[in-house]
C-alpha cells in the first residue's frame, strides 16, 4: 500500500497514484557537451543541456516543457523534462516531499498506473537516485503504445522528484522501437547519454 504523509488536514498522496499518468504520457540520451539552455515556465526557471548531436523538438505534452530526440539514422530516443505545479502540495516542507519521493514505491501499482495510458507496461527497476541536489526516484519501465496507429514499444527511464512549494518534476528518457527487444536495444545504445542527462539539469529559479 502507499505511503501517505499526512500535514494537518492536508496529505501528500503518494507518486504512483498521484503523479504516474503525467509522468507516462509525455514521453514515446550523449554525453551532456551542448551549452545548457534556460526554460522559464513562468512559474520556475532551469537550465538543462541536450546530449551532443540531439535536436530540440516541440513537446508532446502541455507538461513537458522541452524536448530533445537522437540523430537520424541512430536507435531512436527521446530525452524531456516535465514540471507541474500541484496546488494540493502547498504547505508541505522540502523534508516532507524528499521522504515521500524516498518510500518505497510498489511495481504492482505503477504497473496499474501504467496501463492507463500503455499496453503490457512492466516495471523493470525502481531506485533512489538525485538530481540537482533532491532525491529523485528512478523508475524504468517497458511499455506497447501507438504512432501514428501503428504498435511501438518504449523503454524509459524516469526520475521524479518535488519542490517547494508545489512542484514535481520528472526528467524522463527512453528508446523506441517496433517490439520490446528493439526498444531495449535503444535504450540500451544510449545508456550513458541518458545517465548523463542530469548532470546537465539546474533549477535556477522556483
Amino acid at each position: 500500500m502507499p505511503l501517505i504523509i499526512g500535514h494537518g488536514t492536508r496529505q501528500v498522496t503518494t507518486l504512483s497514484r498521484a503523479l504516474w499518468p503525467f509522468i507516462a504520457g509525455a514521453l514515446i540520451a550523449a554525453t551532456v557537451a551542448a551549452q545548457p539552455i534556460v526554460i522559464d515556465t513562468g512559474g520556475v526557471v532551469f537550465s538543462v543541456a541536450a546530449p551532443t548531436g540531439w535536436r530540440r523538438e516541440t513537446p508532446s505534452t502541455p507538461n513537458s516543457r522541452v524536448r530533445f530526440i537522437s540523430p537520424a539514422k541512430t536507435p531512436y530516443a527521446e530525452c524531456a523534462v516535465i514540471v507541474q505545479d500541484m496546488p494540493a502540495l502547498r504547505g508541505h516542507t522540502q523534508k516532507e516531499f524528499d521522504l515521500e519521493i524516498a518510500t518505497q514505491t510498489d511495481a504492482r501499482e505503477l504497473e496499474q498506473q501504467l496501463a492507463t495510458q500503455y499496453k503490457s507496461p512492466t516495471v523493470q527497476a525502481i531506485a533512489m537516485r538525485a538530481v540537482a541536489g533532491f532525491p529523485a526516484q528512478e523508475v524504468r519501465y517497458l511499455a506497447e503504445t501507438k504512432s501514428a496507429g501503428r504498435p511501438i514499444w518504449t523503454n524509459s527511464i524516469t526520475r521524479t522528484w518535488m519542490t517547494t512549494p508545489s512542484y514535481v518534476w520528472t526528467l524522463v528518457c527512453g528508446g523506441q522501437g517496433s517490439d520490446r527487444i528493439q526498444a531495449g536495444n535503444a535504450l540500451d545504445y544510449w545508456r550513458h547519454e541518458i545517465s548523463s542527462f542530469p548532470l546537465g539539469f539546474k533549477i535556477l529559479r522556483k
